[in-house]
């Protein structure tokens, strides 16, 4: 989403600023009012020249000032996205592509207690991003995502452990359906960011729940290729 110039500059939004002038290092982009800092490892080679209009993201730099780029972000503030995993700092958090040179963070602050529970590197989560001081991800929730999707009792679907609580889990489907699973409705190891199979078991005015446990027919199948494969 770009926005134009009639409105307060926040780090987290695509703006389209004009080119003040050139530097040794990089641009100076301005707004009339505010000006960014755009270094030339972040025009990608393209030609600028000043007076130019170029649409620039926002985005505080390792100093914590803010910087632009005019990379295309994968996450803007207001347009959740589903982002990659790629990093792990156990002191932080996780840290997601969102398709700039600078990754954002996951906070520890909004991981599980349990880091056995945190995302791995690869695992794709579905994120808003949230500007205090910084911008860091956040997981979305059911006010921030909604599906009109129904889906028939006893079907299996696939879809992402989306947030991990004393009463079981939350999982989004890759159509953005919301699918709660009760602690005694699975046994494997989980962690927010695993792809999982759950049948749909039940339907409320809550949503929809269901289970990860395999049905007695599917694993006496299962144990019996296991008996001949040994």
């Amino acid at each position: 989403m770009i926005h134009g110039d009639n409105m307060e500059k926040t780090p987290g939004n695509v703006y389209q600023l004009t080119v003040l002038r050139k530097t040794d290092i990089g641009y100076i982009l301005t707004d009339q009012e505010q000006e960014f800092f755009l270094h030339n490892n972040e025009s990608f080679s393209k030609t600028i020249c000043v007076d130019d209009t170029v649409d620039a993201f926002l985005y505080y730099d390792n100093q914590g000032r803010i910087a632009a780029t005019l990379s295309t972000p994968n996450l803007v503030l207001g347009l959740p996205a589903r982002l990659k995993v790629v990093s792990i700092n156990t002191n932080l958090g996780v840290f997601m592509d969102m398709g700039i040179s600078k990754d954002i963070l996951f906070s520890k602050d909004d991981l599980p207690l349990n880091q056995a529970e945190w995302p791995h590197v690869g695992d794709i989560i579905f994120v808003k991003m949230i500007h205090k001081n910084r911008l860091t991800a956040k997981v979305v929730n059911k006010i921030d995502i909604h599906s009109d999707q129904e889906v028939p009792l006893k079907t299996e679907v696939s879809g992402i452990i989306h947030n991990i609580g004393h009463a079981g889990l939350n999982i989004l489907t890759d159509d953005n359906v919301w699918i709660f699973v009760h602690r005694s409705m699975f046994k494997e190891a989980v962690w927010i960011g695993k792809r999982v199979d759950v049948v749909v078991t039940n339907q409320s005015e809550k949503g929809y729940s269901g289970s990860m446990i395999k049905q007695k027919e599917s694993k006496m199948v299962d144990d019996e290729i296991l008996f001949y494969n040994i």
